[in-house]
């Protein structure tokens, strides 16, 4: 038990270790007595007590480095000509293990410069007819497109992406639906001559799988499902096909509001699906505004109105944050609650 200095006959507490005494007491500059969970000064006044030993950071240091991290996002965008921090405008994370191709994520380069060519591996008698591509060919074609994915309307976290591909469990790799689009567009940016023969083959094997995506067990179907929507949508807009672009648009945008992505962060709508982190968070918030990108750019190609619901049903309402870069969701370690909500 702590000792009450207001009470007669009162002993000084002996000094604590340098860096042991709690947080509040550090503030308020009093005597901390350590005692856990709750030092006795904080006892008497009824405080939350708070020691930085506990492993993991604590809330209070949570919140004042998302604080940090908020405002100095706010001097930028007030004082763009006066920012030091670097604007990325294109994909900036770097390559995985060795084992992986390295890519260029750089979406400037990925405009003005082709993929450099590709020497395909020895491949089985009429490969493209087997539903399971060859293994030796998945890595060319996921690293021909990879570089475009910042282009293509790809809103997944790309590092998390390339390992569940690398991944061995069949749970644990993409479902089938978005392997199939990522191999779509994949034949379609290689360099490869002899890749143009077998397009129309993976495009109706990429259309059908989509098409019974939600039907599938894998534990991330839906949002599979989403963003391989998305990428047939800007695969047809690409292609010049759009009527069926337009089509698998308002696709992704029906599986976008049925997921209650365009609700991400909202309080007065809460999503009961919550995310596990601020990464899965990330990609949900990305993943509606890619949606509604999406949506807006058909409306202009075609002159068509957006297809998003009307926002007077309480359900329908855009309740969501802006979008970020997704290496500025990685760096907020713990899941802030949305009782400290901020908007910017």
């Amino acid at each position: 038990m702590s000792l009450d200095e207001s009470k007669p006959g009162f002993l000084p507490l002996p000094p604590l270790q340098r860096g042991k005494a709690c947080l509040n007491c550090r503030k308020r500059k009093m005597r901390c007595d350590g005692e856990k969970p709750v030092c006795g000064p904080c006892a008497r006044r009824s405080d939350e007590c708070e020691y930085t030993d506990r492993p993991g950071p604590t809330k209070t240091q949570v919140l004042e480095e998302h604080i940090a991290f908020l405002e100095n996002r706010i001097r930028d965008l007030e004082n763009p000509a006066e920012s030091s921090s670097s604007v990325f405008l294109a994909n900036p994370y770097a390559a995985q293990s060795q084992s992986q191709a390295t890519y260029n994520a750089d979406a400037s380069l990925a405009v003005t410069h082709s993929v450099p060519a590709i020497e395909l591996p020895t491949l089985p008698d009429r490969w493209w007819e087997n539903e399971e591509l060859p293994i030796q060919l998945r890595p060319i074609l996921l690293n021909s497109f990879l570089p475009y994915v910042s282009v293509t309307g790809f809103f997944l976290n790309v590092p998390r992406f390339v390992n569940s591909f690398y991944a061995t469990t069949t749970n644990s790799r993409p479902s089938p639906a978005l392997l199939s689009t990522i191999y779509l567009w994949g034949l379609k940016l290689a360099s490869v001559e002899s890749f143009a023969a077998y397009e129309s083959v993976f495009l109706s094997r990429a259309v059908q799988s989509v098409a019974g995506a939600l039907g599938a067990t894998h534990p991330h179907k839906a949002k599979h499902a989403l963003q391989a929507e998305l990428l047939l949508s800007n695969y047809f807009f690409w292609t010049g096909r759009f009527l069926e672009g337009r089509y698998h648009c308002g696709a992704a945008l029906s599986i976008a509001i049925s997921l209650g992505s365009h609700r991400t962060r909202s309080s007065q709508l809460p999503n009961p699906d919550s995310p596990t982190d601020p990464v899965e968070e990330g990609e949900r918030i990305n993943a509606f505004w890619s949606v509604f990108l999406n949506d807006r750019c058909w409306g202009v190609a075609m002159n068509v109105p957006s297809g998003m619901p009307d926002q007077k049903a309480p359900n329908a309402r855009i309740d969501v944050p802006w979008p970020l870069d997704m290496a500025q969701y990685e760096r907020v370690r713990v899941l802030i609650p949305l009782t400290s909500k901020i908007h910017i």
